[in-house]
């Protein structure tokens, strides 16, 4: 696990320049990345949420997690007693809430209460992702709505 955790980390800092992450992306970080967010350890929930924040920022990388099945368990992340994964959690969910797919998928794990106490934080950037994350499944929601009334 900490070697997961510890390239997951190294993986969140490469991806910060766009080049480097266009790189890691044609060689399949997504796919890499995917497989481990199923798991419980909160070294690894950290880091590995640090790395899809950060590589969600390419192209369509965030589609891509979505489709691999990697939302529904960084919800879970909102779960943990560790405030550092909440944080590393909400910022990834907040870049994966770029998709509208992911929206539903949050949405449907139950996020919103878990979203809305996170905002209410004394950790500005906690509070910073979970609006963005709020944001972005409200937007959806009232475009699905906008449609309905047409």
């Amino acid at each position: 696990m900490q070697v997961q955790a510890a390239v997951s980390q190294a993986v969140a800092v490469i991806a910060t320049n766009y080049e480097n992450l266009s790189i890691m992306s044609d060689h399949g970080v997504v796919p890499n990345l995917a497989r481990h967010a199923p798991t419980t350890d909160d070294s690894l929930r950290r880091c590995l949420a640090a790395a899809i924040a950060e590589c969600c920022k390419f192209k369509n990388n965030a589609t891509e997690f979505g489709r691999r099945k990697a939302v529904s368990p960084l919800c879970s992340y909102l779960t943990s007693e560790c405030p550092a994964v909440h944080c590393a959690a909400a910022k990834a969910l907040a870049a994966l809430s770029s998709d509208p797919r992911n929206c539903i998928t949050m949405h449907q794990c139950g996020v919103v209460p878990y979203l809305i106490n996170m905002i209410g934080s004394l950790d500005n950037e906690l509070q910073k992702a979970a609006a963005g994350v709020m944001q972005n499944i409200r937007k959806l929601a009232l475009q699905v709505e906008k449609v309905r009334l047409y």
